[in-house]
């Protein structure tokens, strides 16, 4: 259905993430106006679109572009911190146990999952401390995780483990190479968003 003129809001076409998956329209603030809210919350509801009649029911309209980008890199973190769970813990005391060996022999001991978990959670449940502790991290992870490479490229020992490790690494620092740009371009909105 077109937008119409007469209208205080705009029907922008964007993917929305819903239980059949299939592009829908979604109602973006146009124009200011007292009965906004619920126009746009009967449109979502008419469109069958649960997700942005709630956030407009809350009074919170987020760009829809923007809540499928942070639910994006909230999911990679979760799945971040389990494969990191499982080669760094799981994997190592399977083996351990299959050889006889010391059940703590081979288990990388890193707790930065907990902290993706967390992360990842404050993403999904934005609250206001939610861009500091996401650029903080962002950031803080690069450091130590392009560190961490050039100090073990610089005299590799590959084997299961390490190759394990370093293929992990290289996805933690695609995650927060992806989220540190996006939480720097779209300061303003998601500072301003509660």
């Amino acid at each position: 259905m077109p937008p119409q003129p007469d209208l205080d809001y705009a029907v922008k076409a964007e993917w929305v993430s819903t239980q059949r998956g299939i592009l829908r329209r979604a109602c973006l603030p146009h124009r200011g106006g007292a009965d906004f809210a619920s126009r746009c919350y009967a449109k979502a509801r008419h469109h069958s679109i649960p997700g942005l009649a709630r956030y407009v029911a809350a009074g919170d309209t987020p760009g829809v572009f923007e809540s499928l980008v942070i639910g994006f890199l909230a999911h990679f973190l979760i799945v971040l911190a389990a494969w990191t769970v499982t080669i760094k813990c799981l994997f190592p005391i399977a083996y351990a146990q299959a050889y006889g060996l010391p059940l703590g022999t081979h288990i990388y001991w890193d707790f930065w999952w907990v902290v993706h978990l967390w992360l990842a959670w404050a993403l999904l449940r934005w609250r206001a401390y939610t861009f500091a502790l996401a650029t903080l991290v962002s950031a803080v992870e690069i450091v130590i995780v392009v560190t961490k490479l050039a100090l073990f490229l610089a005299a590799p020992e590959w084997t299961i483990w390490t190759t394990n490790w370093f293929i992990n690494k290289l996805f933690v620092l695609l995650c927060f190479g992806l989220m540190l740009p996006y939480l720097m371009l779209h300061r303003r909105e998601l500072q301003a968003r509660r």
